[in-house]
């Protein structure tokens, strides 16, 4: 925690510095435009003040943003409690900047009432709190985005694999049921043509076994088992069964689905 910690309060140290520029700029300007233009130096050590007080304060408003979210489930429940530690934790900023404002500022100001000041200066500052808010809630949608992506694509691999594996078990019973059956026929009539379909079927099932997990494998060992395929069903099939492959060289080495071949 201290670690993420440290990295919420460095971003929002250089991003609440770079307001502070922006501010101080403006207010120079602003000022410069009414005839009594104040030192630009002054209004930017003291919107740094402000700005270092609220980086402090960055990572547990970020921690409440994250553990109470403010969403349709919860809302009764972490808005009242985001109130109260808005006001609780403008009201404190603001009382310390009050204090240690004389220490960055040069040019006397009027006397204000410590109590005016902080309030004056915690209205100014309750937009602070409620930035963080928002955008930790941003980050956090969009964190939670993301894992549903990764989610919905890792579902549909499983079903993808899920669909593969249950061709296989449709397939390959009953394609080794068959050749059992041609192999005992052969054995009765032709022994070497029996023997030659063994050997077919044990280096097919020998292909099969190694590719078990394997989602994508290169074109030329798909053909290879492909082959191994064919040459058993024409040994039983014989003459009736007739098989062209036009496979271009350069596509030997694509990946392809694993037994994506053997359906068609």
């Amino acid at each position: 925690m201290l670690k993420q910690w440290g990295r919420v309060w460095a971003i929002g140290f250089v991003l609440w510095t770079v307001l502070a520029l922006l501010g101080a700029t403006g207010a120079h300007v602003y000022t410069a435009s009414m005839g009594s233009p104040e030192s630009w130096a002054q209004l930017l050590a003291w919107y740094v003040l402000v700005s270092f007080i609220w980086s402090l304060l960055t990572p547990p408003v970020y921690e409440l943003a994250r553990r109470f979210t403010i969403d349709r489930s919860t809302w009764t429940t972490a808005l009242p409690l985001h109130l109260v530690a808005c006001v609780g934790l403008t009201f404190a900023s603001a009382a310390i900047v009050v204090l240690l404002a004389p220490l960055v500022t040069w040019t006397p100001e009027k006397q204000v009432p410590f109590l005016a000041h902080v309030v004056s200066r915690a209205l100014m500052d309750f937009q602070r709190y409620w930035y963080i808010v928002f955008v930790t809630q941003a980050i956090l949608y969009y964190q939670k985005y993301r894992e549903r992506e990764i989610q919905s694509s890792q579902l549909e691999a499983q079903l993808a694999q899920a669909q593969l594996e249950a061709l296989k078990i449709q397939l390959e019973p009953h394609f080794l049921f068959n050749t059992l059956n041609s192999i005992a026929a052969l054995a009765r009539n032709d022994g070497l043509a029996a023997e030659n379909m063994t050997l077919q079927l044990a280096d097919l099932l020998r292909f099969s076994l190694d590719a078990v997990g394997v989602h994508e494998v290169p074109l030329s060992r798909e053909l290879t088992v492909l082959q191994k395929y064919i040459d058993i069903q024409q040994a039983r099939f014989q003459d009736r069964l007739q098989v062209e492959m036009d496979i271009q060289p350069h596509t030997l080495s694509a990946l392809v689905p694993n037994l994506i071949l053997q359906p068609l």
